[in-house]
C-alpha cells in the first residue's frame, strides 16, 4: 500500500499542481514529504507564521515574493504571490480546509491550477478533512492519510519503552523493564488505535510506569479524543450484563459475537436512528441533508465491513441498556452516535460530519464495529437500511419470570429493602420498574406508594404496544426466547407472555 509520501512524489513526477491531503497530523505529515522531496525547494505557510522556508533550497525561492514572506499571513495574497515561486517548488499550506470557502482564496489556487502544472511546481493543502466547492472539486487531487497501522503502533509503543529505559536515572535494561510480551501489546495498541502518530507517543509515554503501561490512563486519553469528535460520545457505564434482567437471547447472542473473530472493540450505538434519516427519500427534505447521509452511512457501513443489530421496541425495554452494557461486558468501549450532532443546514456538511465520525470510529475499531441501531418502530426506517441490518428484534415488554430478575437488581442498585411487597407490575418495563425504586428511595416511601407516580406504556399507549407486535408477527426475532417473534403466544391486554418452544 502506498504511502502518502508515495502517492505525493507519484503525483509531482506527473506535474499535479494541486493537492489536497485530509490528515490527523500535518506536521508528521509534512515532514515525511519533506523528507521524500528534500531535493526541491520547500515552503510552508500558515496563518501565524506567514511563509517560512523548510529546506535550504526554500529560502532562496522565498525571494520570488519580493517582500517579507512572513508577513504574508492572509491566505489570499500568499497564494496571489505564489505563482511568482521558481520552478519545482513546493508549498504546503496548513488549515488550508478553514479557507476554501473564501472567495479570494478559492480564486488564487484555482488560478495557480494552470502556471504551476507548466514547471512543475505544487500546492499541498492540509487539513482534517476536506469537502472541496464545486469550483475546485474537478481539479485538485485529494489524498486521506490514514492513521497508524497496528504494526506502525506497536513499533510506537516499544519505541516509547526503550525511549523509558535510557532516560531512566539510572537507566533500565530489557531485563529490569522488558517490553510488553504479545498480549500485552495487542491491548496497549488497541488502546491506541485511533490516534495519530504524535498524540500514541504522547499518550504511551504518559502512561508508563515503574511497571509498565497503565491501561486505564491510556483508555482516558482515547476517550477525550473520541468526544472531541462531532457526533460522537463515549458512553460511560458501570453495568454488565449481569445488571440486565431477561433479554437472554439477545445477551447469548451478543456475547457469542464477543468470543468469534470480529469481537468487537467498538460498540457503536445510535439510538432513534429513523430520526437520522427522516425525510430521506421524500419530498418534505428539500435540502437533500437526509438523501445525504442515509447514503454516506450504507456507503461506509458496507465500505468498512461491520455488523450490526437493529433493535425495536417500545420504550425502556431495554434496547439501549443492552448497547452500554454490551461493551463492559466485553471490554469494549461503547460510542453514542448523536443523530442531532450529525446533521448540518447545507447539503455537503451532513455528509462530512457522518463521514469524519465514521472514519474516527473506523480508526478504532477497524472492522470490529458493532453497531446497535434502536427505533420504537419501523414505519420510517429504508428499506435499504433494514438490509444492512439484517432481520430486526423485537425487545416487548417483560414476562413475569423476567420482571422477577429485574425487580432484586433495581432494588439493590438503590439499597431498597429487597423483601417489601411489590406492586402489581403486569405489563411493566424494565425502566419502569427501575423508576418505581427510585422514586421509592428519593421519596422514602414504600414501593407500593412509589408506584402511584408511575404510569405503565401498557396503560398509555396500548395502541402501540399493539401495532409493533402485529407487525413483528412471525417476521422477526425475539430478544427474550429464540426463534421468531410468536404474539400467538402473547397475553395482549398485560404484555406477559407463555414461551412455548
Amino acid at each position: 500500500m502506498k504511502t502518502i509520501p508515495d502517492l505525493i512524489e507519484q503525483a509531482k513526477n506527473v506535474s499535479t499542481p494541486l493537492i489536497a491531503v485530509s490528515t490527523a497530523d500535518p506536521q508528521a505529515t509534512q515532514d515525511a514529504i519533506a523528507k521524500r522531496l528534500s531535493g526541491v525547494p520547500l515552503l510552508c505557510w500558515d496563518i501565524a507564521r506567514g511563509v517560512i522556508a523548510v529546506n535550504e533550497r526554500g529560502k532562496t525561492a522565498a525571494a520570488a515574493f519580493g517582500k517579507d514572506p512572513t508577513g504574508l499571513t492572509t491566505p489570499g495574497e500568499a497564494l496571489i504571490l505564489a505563482a511568482k515561486l521558481p520552478a519545482d517548488t513546493v508549498l504546503f499550506v496548513h488549515m488550508a480546509h478553514q479557507y476554501l470557502d473564501n472567495e479570494q482564496v478559492k480564486q488564487a489556487v484555482w488560478n495557480l491550477r494552470d502556471i504551476f502544472k507548466v514547471n512543475g511546481r505544487t500546492l499541498i493543502m492540509f487539513g482534517p478533512s476536506f469537502t472541496l466547492p464545486a469550483e475546485l472539486a474537478q481539479d485538485v487531487l485529494l489524498l486521506d492519510e490514514p492513521l497508524p497501522t497496528e504494526a506502525e503502533l506497536s513499533t510506537i509503543v516499544t519505541a516509547q519503552y526503550e525511549n523509558a529505559r535510557q532516560t531512566s536515572d539510572p537507566p533500565l535494561t530489557k531485563e529490569t523493564f522488558p517490553d510488553p510480551d504479545e498480549k500485552d501489546l495487542g491491548r496497549i495498541v488497541d488502546a491506541c488505535r485511533g490516534l495519530a502518530a504524535y498524540p500514541s507517543e504522547q499518550a504511551v509515554a504518559m502512561a508508563l510506569r515503574k511497571t509498565g503501561i497503565d491501561l486505564d490512563d491510556l483508555w482516558i486519553r482515547k476517550k477525550t479524543f473520541i468526544n472531541q469528535i462531532r457526533a460522537l460520545r463515549v458512553e460511560e457505564s458501570t453495568l454488565t450484563f449481569a445488571d440486565v434482567g431477561g433479554l437472554e437471547t439477545m445477551k447469548t447472542y451478543l456475547g457469542d459475537l464477543a468470543a468469534g473473530p470480529l469481537s468487537p472493540i467498538v460498540w457503536l450505538w445510535i439510538d432513534e436512528i429513523v430520526k437520522l434519516f427522516a425525510g430521506a427519500g421524500s419530498s418534505g427534505d428539500t435540502s437533500g441533508v437526509s438523501q445525504d447521509q442515509l447514503a454516506t452511512f450504507l456507503t461506509l457501513f458496507q465500505l468498512y465491513g461491520w455488523t450490526g443489530t437493529l433493535a425495536v421496541g417500545h420504550p425502556g425495554t431495554g434496547k439501549s441498556l443492552v448497547a452500554k452494557t454490551a461493551a463492559k461486558t466485553y471490554s469494549g468501549v461503547c460510542v453514542a452516535f448523536d443523530t442531532g450532532a450529525a446533521k448540518g443546514s447545507l447539503v455537503g456538511e451532513s455528509e462530512k460530519y457522518i463521514r469524519a465520525a465514521f472514519k474516527a470510529v473506523q480508526a478504532i475499531g477497524g472492522n470490529r464495529v458493532h453497531v446497535i441501531a434502536s427505533c420504537n418502530g419501523l414505519d420510517s426506517l429504508r428499506p435499504e437500511m433494514r438490509r444492512r441490518f439484517g432481520t430486526p428484534w423485537v425487545f416487548d415488554l417483560p414476562t413475569k419470570e423476567e420482571r422477577s430478575t429485574i425487580w432484586p437488581i433495581s432494588l439493590k442498585r438503590f439499597k431498597l429493602d429487597e423483601g417489601q411487597p411489590r406492586p402489581e407490575d403486569e405489563g411493566w418495563t424494565g425502566a419502569e420498574i427501575n423508576k418505581c425504586c427510585e422514586l421509592a428511595f428519593m421519596l422514602q416511601k414504600p414501593l407500593s406508594e412509589a408506584a402511584c407516580y408511575v404510569i405503565p406504556i401498557i396503560k398509555s399507549d396500548p395502541e402501540a404496544i399493539k401495532k409493533l407486535r402485529d407487525q413483528a408477527s412471525n417476521r422477526w426475532l425475539s430478544a427474550s426466547y429464540p426463534g421468531p417473534y410468536r404474539p400467538e403466544t402473547e397475553k395482549a391486554a398485560t404484555g406477559g407472555r407463555k414461551i412455548q418452544l
